[in-house]
């Protein structure tokens, strides 16, 4: 990715998240969820808000979560 496509993403997702702030985790991390099952260690690219990595910490995962915004 360019530096220049890189900061219109980067600035993008962060007036998105500036919008308000969404709780509910996403489907795909609920699917992952209970695939995993307990006590696992999970590392999220792309965390935005850290919505799916807060609700994978509430079940027990060790979790690192990086996002550029």
């Amino acid at each position: 990715m360019s530096s220049k496509n890189y900061a219109r993403n980067r600035d993008y997702w962060n007036r998105f998240y500036q919008g308000g702030i969404i709780t509910i985790p996403s489907q795909f991390c609920v699917h992952v969820a209970v695939d995993a099952g307990p006590s696992r260690t999970l590392v999220e690219f792309g965390s935005g808000n850290g919505r799916d990595s807060i609700y994978f910490a509430s079940l027990g995962f060790s979790v690192l979560g990086i996002d550029q915004s």
